[in-house]
């Protein structure tokens, strides 16, 4: 255990964490800093958390970002101290959710409390006064940045964290498995004339892929059923569309063992023979990736 008077809890507040602005400044070094060992119980942890309390409930947006970030790093290293802010930190962090914050506030509010969320499963008290009543407005409030936000990254995360938390509560996500399945087919079903990027369709795969778990365990076959119905039938109608892009009429408009009567235009068979290879080429690149696809 660290001295008193070395303490790094002490020398973070008395230094780095002395102000708002200088905490935003020095939150790298802080954050890679912390390790358990520093929330090992002393005098300084109670004023640590207040401090981090602050930091989370400030009017500036770049000290509440410093402050997520410290309640998240907080919690990763020391899950007592967890236990004893969640209440206070999810009373901030979730509304920031559905408020004009900064992007950063919004990826660092929803990394803090999926971390509450998922980090307490063995804690029953826990889960019945924070978890239960506060994971529907969560996932909600998250559905609805992934619809309206255009960061790519903050999709992603949005995503991601749905995936993780459906199958850990289904029961509570029951009652939005229309809005879920919703916004997954919002990216499956693509967009054009610019595609949406893989690391998001996958994305959006992945939390496909867990939706079944919101029928329980009576609903949950009949949901994946029905699912996997869906997701065959709409390979088969992307197939038919592709197909229907062509025709089964020949590529080249005469062949040498064609009779031709009259001149033949030696510049469209130039232009033929050097596009057809390249039409072939990516004809088969668009039918590997519907297959991996």
């Amino acid at each position: 255990m660290a001295s008193e008077a070395g303490h790094p809890l002490k020398a973070f507040l008395q230094l780095q964490l002395a102000s708002d602005s200088s905490a935003v400044l020095h939150l790298p070094s802080v954050f890679s800093a912390l390790s358990p060992d520093s929330f090992s119980p002393s005098p300084h942890l109670q004023k640590w958390t207040a401090r981090v309390n602050s930091l989370v409930h400030a009017q500036d947006f770049g000290a509440r970002w410093a402050g997520l970030c410290l309640a998240y790093r907080t919690a990763v290293l020391s899950k007592p101290v967890m236990l004893e802010c969640a209440h206070s930190w999810i009373g901030a962090a979730l509304p920031m959710l559905s408020k004009n914050e900064p992007l950063p506030n919004l990826k660092a509010a929803i990394r803090l409390l999926r971390y509450i969320f998922s980090g307490a499963t063995d804690t029953p008290e826990f889960q019945r006064q924070l978890v239960t009543p506060n994971i529907p407005k969560y996932s909600q409030a998250i559905i609805a940045l992934a619809e309206k936000q255009d960061d790519a990254v903050l999709k992603i995360l949005a995503l991601n964290t749905l995936t993780m938390l459906v199958p850990l509560y289904p029961t509570l996500h029951k009652a939005l498995h229309g809005s879920l399945s919703s916004l997954t087919l919002r990216f499956l079903n693509g967009t054009a004339p610019t595609p949406l990027s893989s690391d998001l369709v996958k994305a959006a795969s992945r939390l496909y892929a867990v939706l079944h778990y919101t029928g329980g365990k009576v609903g949950a076959a009949g949901q994946w059923r029905k699912s996997l119905d869906d997701t065959l039938a709409f390979t088969w109608s992307a197939l038919n569309r592709l197909l229907s892009t062509f025709s089964n009429s020949a590529m080249l408009s005469y062949t040498q063992d064609e009779q031709v009567s009259g001149p033949i235009d030696q510049s469209l068979r130039a232009v033929e023979n050097s596009a057809i290879p390249l039409v072939w080429s990516l004809g088969c690149d668009l039918l590997v990736s519907f297959v991996n696809w």
